[in-house]
């Protein structure tokens, strides 16, 4: 059991010993996961200087349910000047280079505390090359913090208040909205 599914357990067996009690007595014997938690965060513009905030239809794209990855909490945002992102790929997929997860800053840290931040389970991605680009002008994004991850191996990654970058490059269609890219070598 994860130190998260511990402090859980723990908080609500201290609410229901205090009258704080909240739910059926029958659900709190129901061990809680990372999954069962509230979002953790919100979004500001995290870049006044380069993004107005908008309405669009990306945001349901980029969130999912908990368990799922992607996005948590999401709002979009169109590009008015240059903004750098960063991304950690696979080599072994070649077109994954061009993919719709990015990241406002680059990557320090290790590899597991970088999957840990952003829910990226093994098998979505080795992260073993980085590039950074810059978000092409007029172009709709969403940026939101980490949803939880199940992985094929059962790790859950938990929901962080990390932000993540939906970007919604789709290279087999020839739509992408990155350029000024450069390759950051392996990571």
């Amino acid at each position: 059991m994860t130190q998260l599914s511990w402090y859980l357990l723990l908080t609500a067996a201290i609410m229901s010993q205090s009258g704080c009690q909240t739910q059926p007595q029958q659900e709190l014997n129901t061990p809680l996961s990372a999954t069962d938690i509230e979002c953790i965060g919100g979004v500001t513009d995290p870049r006044p200087d380069a993004l107005d905030k908008v309405e669009s239809t990306l945001v349901p794209r980029a969130q999912n349910a908990a368990g799922k990855g992607g996005l948590c909490v999401a709002s979009a945002f169109r590009a008015r000047s240059s903004v750098r992102v960063y991304r950690i790929w696979d080599v072994t997929r070649p077109n994954s280079a061009f993919g719709r997860w990015w990241s406002l800053s680059k990557p320090t840290g290790s590899k597991a505390s970088y999957r840990q931040a952003f829910g990226i389970c093994p098998e979505y991605s080795a992260l073993d090359r980085l590039i950074s680009c810059n978000i092409k002008f007029a172009s709709t994004i969403v940026i939101g913090t980490t949803q939880s991850a199940e992985c094929q191996d059962g790790t859950v990654l938990p929901k962080t208040n990390t932000l993540q970058v939906y970007i919604p490059n789709d290279l087999y269609n020839g739509l992408i909205f990155v350029d000024d890219c450069k390759d950051e070598d392996l990571w």
